[in-house]
């Protein structure tokens, strides 16, 4: 994969990191916060040796010499002990050994004592503490052997309550998590890239079906809200203008007449999708109606139920003449036939008023249709409506609709000999949109079955796919 590809995989797939990096972050703050915290402190003794006889380079080197032996004594129980009595401590020798620890710095004669424990004041009073008995234990067993000479450690630096614990260290744990988690998550972005069978790109629309990927098209509640009136409108309104204008394009139409919209997963997957087309084709002064050939879809129309009674079916049906079945919402600037009722009673025997017949009714009155239907849907379905569409599309998701859906339907339509023109994808995020101009399929000739296919050797040429 390449650079440009893994950046594409991880705008995909940037709320896994997002949601890798929270769990990065709060698991450093439950350890921070769950972890005891251990407070250190340190005591400075400095060996002092007078005697009567030898030089002071002597007296010298038997310091350096001797105070290296001098840190194994802090575990003593004859040093401990006392330190327990003292300080009032619940532990044994045993136990408080594993909490202090002494050290000769090199070619020094210091000796540096360091106590750990859960509070700062008992730590800073362990080591003085501790460096206390070692002094006396030390000055106990030189003295005893080396008669005419004093050997004492001196305490120079007295330990302090530190500041702030040395452990947990709170930066460090909340610099593990968010490195942790950003690199989990960019793992399990590549991950589910792989293994996911969701299609994305025009390459994965391409090579699921061979259909050009017409389109990418914002979706879900908060851009269908800004194609109305709100930030981004503009940009959201002239998407679905340009989906129109290359679908005109490839069917080398000069005005698009009867366009039939295919859920690839479902009717949810369109959703408004037919109606915000037809808003933006009447937004450009062209008459529309859309055409609900699928009753499944009526509850997004905008207006109430009752207002659908009467519809599609019964004009076909005879039971009602088309223009009394057509609604023309005040909110929007196109007329709508709803599906009305799927099994009518026919006004007399013969009245039933063929498909064709209705669809050039409609043509008389408005310049674009626009149905959405599949390949059960009712009152029409798509194989009724194909032979008079000017375009047959596939509508999919953005990383919804997996490829083997996309291929299923795709491979339906033509086992009815339906060949849809290439495949539309809503609710693509705007950053994505940026990526595939819309336009960008109107240069493509469609074949003799209609479709308007790209050949390998134009996809590697845009670098598209």
């Amino acid at each position: 994969m390449s650079i440009a590809g893994y950046l594409r995989v991880f705008r995909e797939r940037w709320l896994a990191v997002v949601i890798c990096v929270f769990i990065g972050v709060n698991a450093a703050v439950a350890v921070t916060m769950l972890t005891t915290p251990k407070y250190t402190a340190s005591a400075l003794l400095f060996l002092k040796v007078d005697s009567d006889s030898g030089s002071l380079y002597d007296r010298s080197q038997f310091s350096v010499q001797r105070v290296k032996s001098y840190p194994d004594l802090v575990d003593s129980p004859d040093v401990l002990t006392p330190v327990i009595r003292e300080l009032r401590l619940h532990t044994t020798p045993q136990q408080l050994a594993s909490a202090v620890s002494a050290t000769n710095p090199i070619d020094t004669v210091s000796l540096k004592v360091t106590a750990e424990a859960t509070t700062a004041v008992l730590a800073a009073d362990l080591a003085n503490s501790v460096a206390k008995h070692l002094s006396n234990e030390v000055g106990q067993l030189e003295s005893a052997k080396q008669a005419g000479s004093s050997v004492q450690l001196a305490l120079t630096v007295p330990a302090t309550a530190p500041a702030a614990p040395q452990s947990p260290d709170a930066k460090l744990n909340l610099l593990l998590g968010v490195t942790g988690g950003t690199a989990a998550g960019l793992v399990l972005a590549i991950l589910l890239s792989l293994t996911s069978r969701a299609v994305r790109t025009a390459e994965d629309v391409r090579r699921a079906t061979g259909l050009p990927l017409l389109a990418q098209l914002p979706g879900g509640p908060r851009e269908r809200r800004s194609a109305s009136g709100g930030d981004g409108a503009r940009g959201d309104s002239e998407a679905y203008v340009d989906a129109m204008v290359a679908l005109r394009r490839l069917t080398n139409a000069r005005q698009l007449g009867l366009l039939v919209l295919v859920p690839a997963d479902g009717v949810s997957s369109v959703d408004t999708l037919r109606l915000d087309l037809a808003r933006a084709t009447a937004d450009t002064g062209r008459t529309v109606c859309v055409l609900e050939a699928d009753a499944r879809a009526s509850g997004s129309l905008p207006f109430p139920p009752q207002e659908q009674s009467v519809g599609l079916g019964d004009v076909l049906a005879g039971a009602v003449r088309l223009d009394a079945a057509i609604v023309r919402p005040a909110t929007e600037g196109f007329a709508i036939l709803p599906a009305g009722e799927l099994d009518p009673p026919r006004a007399h025997q013969g009245s039933a008023r063929p498909v064709t017949a209705v669809i050039d009714d409609l043509h008389s009155g408005y310049e674009v249709l626009i149905a959405q239907a599949g390949a059960r849907s009712r009152p029409l379905d798509v194989a009724a409506l194909a032979p008079r569409a000017d375009a047959v599309v596939v509508v999919a998701r953005y990383g919804r609709t997996r490829s083997d859906d996309l291929a299923r339907i795709v491979g339906q339509l033509e086992a009815m000999d339906v060949q849809p023109l290439g495949v539309m994808m809503t609710g693509t995020p705007r950053w994505v949109r940026a990526e595939l101009p819309l336009g960008q399929w109107a240069d493509a000739a469609p074949d003799a079955k209609g479709r308007g296919l790209r050949t390998v050797a134009t996809l590697a040429r845009t670098g598209r796919g």
